[in-house]
């Protein structure tokens, strides 16, 4: 656990000596987690809940 709080610790110090670096760090993880979150949301929307309106929906199969 105290080398946890030396990388953190670390981590910061790197940040506010290059703000411009963290910023981008920062952003592009923002970036690829509400990517991430949108395309699981849509996914479960549509393919993992059960369909609206289908009378029989445990019938229907993919044709190839």
């Amino acid at each position: 656990m105290q080398d946890f709080h030396r990388d953190i610790r670390f981590a910061l110090r790197a940040g506010f000596r290059q703000p411009g670096y963290a910023l981008a760090v920062i952003a592009t993880l923002a970036i690829g987690i509400g990517a991430n979150t949108a395309i699981f949301s849509v996914v479960t929307g549509i393919m993992l809940q059960k369909l609206q309106g289908v009378a029989e929906p445990d019938r229907m199969v993919t044709v190839k």
